[in-house]
C-alpha cells in the first residue's frame, strides 16, 4: 500500500493552516503559543485519511529551520500563496527550498480569494504562472480556494487526490530509517518520538540505534495516523514509544535506524549548487547553517576545486560539521547563511565518511560528480577504489549504500559473475576486493621480481615476509596469500622455503664468478667445522668484496653453503655437506644415549663452541633435537 506524506510551503499568514483545517477538519496548530499569536510556530500534523499524512510547516523567516524539518521528508507540495498578497519573501524562499530537495510533485492553491476583486485574481495568477516557470511547479494546477467560505474547496480535494494518485510509491532499500521531527512525553506511556519512515519496516518490539548518540533503544508501542499499529514501513508517519532512553537524550534531528547499521560523521562530501539569489560569493571556510532531514548544523564548507564558488555555480564540495551526523549517499541537504540567516543552495550528499580534504585534482572531482546520480553497485565500486588491496565484508559495506544484507549480496554476487569483484576468503558475503586491484598487486609483484632478479642475479628471490613489506605493508594475510596463489596458479611465480621468485628464475654464475665458486667451496670443505666468516674471506682475498659478496649469496642461495644466524652470535658458513654430516653424527649418538651436551657435541665434531652451539640451535629449529636444561634430546619423530 502506498503512503503520501504532504507538505504545505508558502509564506506567513498566507493562509496554509486555515486551508488543512477546511480539508481535515483539523486544526494544525498544536501549541498554545501558535493558537495565541495566530501563527504557525513549528510543525504541525493532520491526515487525509488512511494512507496520506500532511505536515503543516511555519511561513515566518525566523522558523524557516522548522520549515525544512517538515519539508525535507515529502512527496508533495500544497504551495500556498494568498490572493491579497501574492508573491512574497518567503513564498521565494521556500521554492528554493523545494528545488534544492528535490521535492518533483506539487499544487498551488491561490487562497483568500473572498477578499479580492476578480480582476486582482487573474493578475496574482499570472504572476504565479510566471514565478513557477521553469521550476517543477511549472505544470501544476493553480486553484483558487477560500477557507473561509469553503469556496473551491472540493474542487482543491478531488485535485489533490488526482495529484497523490499520481505520485509513484518510495522506492525501499529495506534497512529502517527515520528522521526524528517531535519529541516528546506522554502519560502513562513514556517516550514518544515522530517522523516520516523513510525507509525499510520496524515492528512493535524491534530493537533500534538512535544517533548520532549510539544509544541502544527499543520500539516499545507504534501509531499510524494517530491508530496503534504492530508495524510501520517506508512512507508512513510514525509515532514510536521507545523504552531504553530519556527525552532529555534526544533532540529533532537525531536518526533512528536499526542497530550498527550506520555511522556518524563530522565530515560530508556533497555537490552544491548555490543559488543565483544567494546574493555573494561562497568562499572557502565560511561558516554555514547545513540543513539535512530535520537536523540543523553549524558547518564549514571547503570547496574543493577552487577557492570562491559564484552565485549560480556548483562544485563539489567538504562540509566540516560542528556536531555528528547519520547520513546516507544520496541525501539531500539545505545550507543557510550562519547570519542573517537565508538560503543560500543546496544539493545532495556523495561520501559520507570522507577523509579530510582542501583540494581535489580533475580526475578525482569527476568520480564524486558521478556518484551525485550513481546507482548502489556504482557506490559500491567507488567505496572499494579508495579503500585499495582492502578485504571488505558484506555487513560494512550494506551499511554504506543503506540496503539489507540480502539486497547488498545478491549485488556482489551479480558483480563477482561479471568479473569486476574478486573474492578473497570464501564465499562473496566473507570478504571481497576489485578484480582490478587483485589484477594491479599480481602485476606490480611481477615487475618488482624482474627489476630484483636484475638487480641480484645471484639471490634465488625474496622472502615472503620482505616481499610483504616492500610492496603492500599492511596488506592483510589472507589477501596476500590470495595474490600469491593467483601468481603461482598463473605459473608465474614459484614458491620453495619461503622464498618468492619468477618461474623458470635460476642462479648462474658467469665464468669468473664460477672460478671464485670453486675456491671459496674448496676452504669450506678443506675447513669442515671450523670455517671462516665472510669478513675472514673478503681479508684473505684480493677481489673486490662485493663480487665475493655475492658469490657467496648465491651459493647459500643454491644450498651448497648454509648460513646460520643464532641471537646476537655472528654468523656462521658451513658446506652443506658438513650439515648432512653433522646432523647423522648427533642423531647416531642421541639414538644410543638419549641426550648431548653442548661439550659432547663439540667433540664429535671436533670443533669449538663458536661453531657447534650454531649447529646445535639450527638443528633445534629444524625439529631434530629439543633443547631441555643444558642437554639437547631427540624429537619422538626422529628416535627411530
Amino acid at each position: 500500500m502506498k503512503h503520501t506524506v504532504i507538505g504545505t510551503a508558502g509564506h506567513i499568514d498566507h493562509g496554509k493552516t486555515a486551508l488543512l483545517k477546511s480539508l481535515t477538519g483539523v486544526d494544525a496548530d498544536r501549541l498554545p503559543e501558535e493558537k495565541a499569536r495566530g501563527m504557525t510556530i513549528d510543525l504541525g500534523f493532520v491526515f487525509l485519511g488512511k494512507e496520506t499524512a500532511i505536515i503543516d510547516v511555519p511561513g515566518h523567516e525566523k522558523f524557516i529551520k522548522n520549515m525544512l524539518a517538515g519539508v525535507s521528508t515529502i512527496d508533495l507540495v500544497i504551495f500556498v500563496i494568498a490572493a491579497d498578497d501574492g508573491i512574497m519573501p518567503q513564498t521565494k524562499e521556500h521554492l528554493e527550498i523545494l528545488q534544492l530537495l528535490d521535492i518533483k510533485s506539487g499544487i498551488i492553491a491561490l487562497t483568500k480569494i473572498d477578499i479580492v476583486e476578480k480582476e486582482w485574481l487573474e493578475l496574482v495568477k499570472s504572476d504565479i504562472k510566471n514565478f513557477v516557470k521553469g521550476t517543477f511547479l511549472e505544470n501544476a494546477e493553480v486553484l483558487c480556494v477560500s477557507s473561509i467560505t469553503n469556496e473551491g474547496i472540493d474542487e482543491f480535494k478531488k485535485a489533490l487526490d488526482k495529484t497523490i494518485s499520481g505520485i509513484p510509491a518510495k522506492s525501499d532499500k529495506g534497512v529502517f530509517r527515520m528522521w526524528i521531527d517531535r519529541v516528546f512525553i506522554m502519560k502513562g506511556i513514556g517516550t514518544v518520538v515522530t517522523g516520516t519512515v523513510l525507509s525499510g519496516t520496524l515492528n512493535a518490539g524491534d530493537r533500534l540505534e538512535l544517533y548520532p548518540q549510539g544509544l541502544k533503544v527499543r520500539a516499545r508501542k507504534i501509531q499510524i495516523h494517530n491508530e496503534s499499529s504492530e508495524k510501520c514501513s517506508t512512507g508512513e508517519r510514525a509515532g514510536i514509544n521507545l523504552t531504553g532512553v530519556e527525552v532529555s537524550q534526544i533532540e529533532r534531528g537525531n536518526v533512528l535506524a536499526v542497530p550498527g547499521h550506520a555511522k556518524t560523521t563530522y565530515m560530508i562530501n556533497a555537490k552544491l549548487y548555490l543559488l543565483k539569489a544567494a546574493g555573494r560569493q561562497l568562499k572557502n571556510r565560511t561558516r554555514i547553517r547545513f540543513h539535512i532531514g530535520t537536523a540543523e548544523i553549524l558547518a564549514r564548507v571547503t570547496i574543493l576545486e577552487k577557492p570562491v564558488l559564484n552565485p549560480g555555480e556548483s562544485a563539489i564540495v567538504q562540509f566540516r560539521l560542528e556536531n555528528p551526523v547519520t547520513v546516507d549517499i544520496g541525501d539531500r541537504y539545505i545550507i543557510r547563511s550562519y547570519s542573517p540567516a537565508h538560503t543560500i543552495g543546496g544539493g545532495k550528499i556523495v561520501e559520507n565518511h570522507p577523509q579530510k580534504l582542501k583540494y581535489l585534482p580533475k580526475e578525482e572531482l569527476e568520480k564524486l560528480e558521478k556518484l551525485e546520480n550513481a546507482n548502489p553497485q556504482e557506490i559500491l565500486i567507488h567505496s572499494l577504489e579508495n579503500n585499495p588491496l582492502t578485504i571488505r565484508q558484506l555487513k560494512e559495506l550494506a551499511a554504506e549504500i543503506s540496503m539489507t544484507e540480502e539486497d547488498t549480496k545478491k549485488i556482489i554476487e551479480d558483480m563477482v559473475d561479471k568479473g569486476i569483484i574478486a573474492i578473497v576468503t570464501g564465499k562473496p558475503d566473507k570478504g571481497i576486493i576489485l578484480s582490478k586491484q587483485l589484477d594491479e598487486a599480481c602485476g606490480n609483484i611481477t615487475d618488482f621480481l624482474k627489476s630484483y632478479h636484475k638487480k641480484f642475479p645471484l639471490r634465488q628471490g625474496l622472502k615472503q615476509s620482505g616481499l610483504k613489506v616492500k610492496l603492500f605493508k599492511k596488506i592483510e594475510p589472507a589477501l596476500f596469500d590470495k595474490i600469491l596463489s593467483r601468481l603461482i596458479n598463473d605459473e608465474l611465480i614459484e614458491i620453495k622455503n619461503e622464498t618468492v621468485y619468477l618461474s623458470g628464475h635460476t642462479i648462474g654464475f658467469s665464468p669468473g664468478q664460477e672460478k671464485i665458486k670453486i675456491k671459496i667451496e674448496e676452504i669450506y670443505l678443506q675447513n669442515k667445522y671450523i670455517t671462516p666468516s665472510r669478513e675472514e674471506i673478503f681479508k684473505q682475498s684480493s677481489i673486490k668484496k662485493d663480487v665475493i659478496e655475492d658469490v657467496i649469496t648465491g651459493m647459500t642461495e643454491l644450498g651448497i653453503l648454509i648460513e646460520i644466524k643464532s641471537g646476537t652470535e655472528k654468523p656462521v658458513i658451513f658446506h652443506s655437506k658438513y650439515i648432512e654430516e653433522a646432523e647423522n653424527l648427533l642423531v647416531d649418538f642421541l639414538r644410543k644415549n638419549d641426550e648431548i651436551k653442548l661439550s659432547e657435541f663439540r667433540e664429535i665434531i671436533n670443533s669449538s663452541r663458536k661453531y657447534a652451539l650454531p649447529l646445535l640451535i639450527f638443528f633445534d629449529n629444524k625439529g631434530i633435537t629439543e633443547r631441555v636444561g643444558d642437554v639437547r634430546k631427540l624429537l619422538s619423530l626422529k628416535r627411530n
